[in-house]
């Protein structure tokens, strides 16, 4: 066998068999494509086609005899780098080359004043001329995604660019921010005022300075009651949120010099602020006592109201004949919910509150003061606490003398008053005013 030039000759059997190529070599870009290679051969003169590369295909001509054509097909080159590969084609060597897969750059930026995070698929930076390629934008819990810039655009994630040139990709996130709106009523003020606007997981204090003769009665956040707090602090603030103050007009408090005896229903002697003197619990028969440690509302004398005496029970309270003012102190410091806790105050025989429910006028945690004029004429005055729901609950009481019987008392909370003398006869239940 000799091989020379574009000739093969082969003698087998004392016959000579030439054969030759046309073309020995063929340029391929990366996208590929087909080819043919002619063969010459004289007549008889078998030959066959076997490729060298797995991206090298013959479609037709894989064996022939005398002249004929062989087909092939180059397939696409998505590797970075040119490649070569060969086939054997009667004998002889058919060389194919192909150039590198062209290749774009992706290039992602996030800017705004948020975090998030920005991924791809396929992932990576670079990648085939006409890669299609998907971005999606994920804003951390602080933020939300703003939109795109560059070679995306709009505000929907995901995108998707082709990549047929290098391209630059720009995503904005925008870190949260909500408000909290803080309001005050009349006698006092909130600052700082109005709608409050902070950025994700921030905080905010706020002051609460009440007017000249008036005190915090209450303030509540989110619509939750925190009491007469006179500052509050948000911190780390991811939801919006209100809050919101009122105020009332400080108690006048009874005159020691009127006052004829108090009694701190369930606790020990007791000195309120302005020097009043309530003597431990006594006069009583029934009921129970009990003691809380919630602050209470409405009172710069928390301790009163904290103890109380509860069930179903009595007073008889030895007194010289006359007219009276009786002030019942209560608190609702266990429920938090109206029809709880119901039942009726009866004076001297004669009932003065009926079906009365303590958190249905005051709520939680208030103190609440029902004041009436009383007479007594036996030299006893005597106060029942009847309960029809639950157990009937008084906190304090204080007697003083009927000049000293306030009229028109503060309107902090609801107040039960009565104007007429409270005595044993037979008449109709006084009616009852607010304050």
């Amino acid at each position: 066998m000799r091989v020379a030039g574009q000739t093969l000759s082969v003698t087998q059997n004392a016959a000579t068999y030439t054969y030759s190529i046309n073309p020995t070599q063929q340029s391929f870009g990366s996208a590929g494509g087909s080819g043919s290679i002619g063969v010459t051969a004289g007549s008889g003169c078998a030959w066959t086609t076997q490729g060298n590369a797995s991206w090298l295909t013959i479609t037709a001509g894989s064996s022939g005899s005398g002249n004929g054509t062989v087909v092939y097909s180059v397939a696409a080159n998505s590797n970075p780098s040119p490649r070569t590969g060969t086939m054997t084609v009667a004998g002889q060597t058919f060389t194919v080359t192909q150039s590198a897969a062209v290749q774009y750059t992706l290039s992602i930026t996030k800017s705004g004043t948020g975090t998030g995070t920005v991924t791809n698929n396929p992932a990576g930076t670079t990648f085939n001329a006409g890669t299609v390629v998907t971005l999606t934008a994920t804003p951390d819990a602080s933020s939300t995604f703003a939109g795109w810039s560059g070679g995306c655009t709009g505000t929907s994630s995901p995108c998707s660019v082709t990549m047929n040139s290098n391209t630059s990709v720009a995503a904005t996130f925008t870190l949260k921010t909500f408000t909290i709106n803080a309001t005050a009523g009349p006698n006092g003020s909130i600052s700082p005022q109005g709608t409050v606007t902070l950025n994700y997981g921030s905080g905010q204090s706020f002051t609460i300075p009440p007017a000249s003769g008036y005190e915090v009665y209450d303030v509540q956040v989110d619509g939750v009651s925190l009491g007469n707090v006179t500052s509050y602090q948000f911190g780390n603030v991811i939801s919006n949120h209100t809050i919101a103050t009122t105020f009332s007009a400080l108690p006048t408090p009874p005159d020691p010099s009127k006052v004829v005896l108090g009694i701190n229903a369930g606790g020990s002697d007791y000195i309120s602020g302005n020097g009043v003197h309530y003597l431990g619990d006594r006069y009583f028969a029934g009921g129970i006592t009990g003691i809380t440690g919630s602050a209470i509302k409405g009172t710069t004398d928390a301790s009163l109201y904290q103890t109380a005496r509860s069930g179903n029970f009595s007073y008889a309270i030895p007194l010289a004949n006359g007219n009276y003012g009786l002030t019942l102190k209560f608190a609702e410091t266990t429920y938090s919910s109206p029809g709880q806790r119901i039942f009726n105050v009866l004076v001297g025989g004669t009932t003065v509150l009926k079906d009365f429910d303590i958190y249905d006028v005051s709520g939680r945690s208030a103190a609440l003061d029902v004041t009436f004029t009383v007479s007594v004429t036996s030299g006893i005055l005597n106060i029942q606490f009847i309960p029809t729901t639950g157990d009937a609950q008084i906190n304090a009481l204080l007697i003083s003398t009927a000049s000293s019987t306030p009229k028109n008392p503060p309107g902090r909370i609801r107040r039960y008053y009565t104007t007429e003398p409270v005595n044993s006869g037979n008449r109709a239940p006084l009616g009852l005013t607010y304050g």
